[in-house]
């Protein structure tokens, strides 16, 4: 019983170390910047200090938004679920105002990965 007992509280503690681990961990970064995806090298976000960014597809600007972080879990007019380590980009459109809300899975000095809402796809982007 003993044993049994050791050995959950190990597995544990390693099922929450992988858990930290899978999340890039989302520091204080600034997220301001130019970031290429690393599965397309065309498309590229700049994020500027006043609040507005700009979507590339080579040197076609294809998205003009204004964005912004948040750790509220109200988001895109929804409440959504807390993840630890993980922080939220919404963009909205400046054409039109529609709304793009990410989880910011990650941010770091040299990569950022999104999450879209109600999405299992991640998108990686490396900081230019």
């Amino acid at each position: 019983m003993k044993t049994i007992t050791i050995i959950l509280i190990q597995l544990i503690m390693v099922l929450s170390i992988l858990n930290t681990v899978s999340h890039l961990e989302v520091s204080h970064t600034s997220i301001v910047g130019t970031w290429v995806s690393e599965n397309d090298a065309k498309s590229k976000w700049v994020f500027s200090s006043d609040g507005k960014c700009m979507k590339y597809n080579g040197n076609e600007i294809i998205g003009r938004y204004s964005y912004k972080l948040s750790d509220s879990t109200f988001q895109c007019g929804e409440t959504v679920k807390k993840i630890k380590n993980v922080s939220f980009l919404s963009l909205s459109d400046v054409e039109d105002n529609s709304q793009y809300c990410y989880y910011l899975e990650g941010l770091t000095e040299v990569r950022m990965t999104l999450n879209p809402f109600n999405s299992s796809k991640f998108f990686t982007y490396k900081r230019q």
